[in-house]
């Protein structure tokens, strides 16, 4: 879309609104829940082909298939990574390391942050997709292992899905970061530059936030402990 020039949208009168016509009713759709999304795009697409807003083939022409074989290969890694035993790997090496000689009042707070570190290591590499289908469980696995309820291991997976979907240091850990990238002339230190701060600022409060809300010692008084 970005690397080709804008087309001017006088004397399309009639096609503009049938193409706005179409988002609004994909997006109000899925918005309604009358449809999956990918339900009312298909129908949405077949809706252009058939008014003649859109050929079939300039749609297959626009298609980025090298971002799609990008994003399910690392989503097939992700699998693999789960299936192989790689992920409860993962969980052993994260408890034992985040727990080795920590104080007993203090490991679920620290082992929030070690998920939450890992999590949003790995959403820099595999998509977000395949991040949270290897994390959540290890997120449980690990809520287990210190004892803590069923309520109390919410706040694991809350963090898991936070750092999963804070991808902002390369440009192949979300779907959006790497369409710009391929088509926006961006460098991977662009978005290391830009995101790494982000990352970390994401990280902080993220953390600090969840473990406030579940009262996990040090900040066992809430939120009113970060102003005591």
């Amino acid at each position: 879309m970005l690397d080709h020039p804008p087309v001017p949208l006088e004397g399309m009168g009639r096609k503009a609104s049938v193409v706005l016509g179409v988002i609004g009713g994909i997006v109000g759709l899925a918005a309604a829940g009358v449809m999956p999304i990918v339900a009312s795009a298909i129908i949405g697409v077949a809706v252009l082909f058939a008014t003649g807003c859109l050929k079939p083939k300039d749609g297959y022409a626009s298609v980025e298939w090298n971002i799609l074989v990008l994003i399910y290969g690392m989503l097939t890694l992700g699998l693999a990574m789960k299936s192989s035993g790689a992920s409860s790997m993962m969980a052993e090496a994260l408890s034992t390391g985040a727990l080795a000689y920590a104080p007993q009042e203090l490991r679920p707070f620290l082992l929030l942050a070690a998920l939450y570190l890992t999590t949003a290591v790995l959403t820099e590499i595999l998509s977000n997709n395949a991040t949270i289908v290897i994390m959540a469980p290890i997120s449980l696995e690990l809520a287990s292992r210190i004892n803590l309820a069923a309520e109390d291991a919410r706040a694991f997976l809350i963090a898991t899905c936070i750092a999963a979907s804070a991808s902002f240091t390369t440009p192949i850990g979300y779907q959006t970061n790497t369409y710009v990238y391929s088509v926006g002339g961006y460098r991977f230190s662009d978005f290391v530059k830009i995101g790494l701060p982000l990352n970390l600022l994401y990280f902080v409060s993220s953390v600090i936030m969840i473990a406030c809300y579940w009262r996990y010692p040090p900040f066992e008084g809430g939120i009113g402990s970060l102003f005591q």
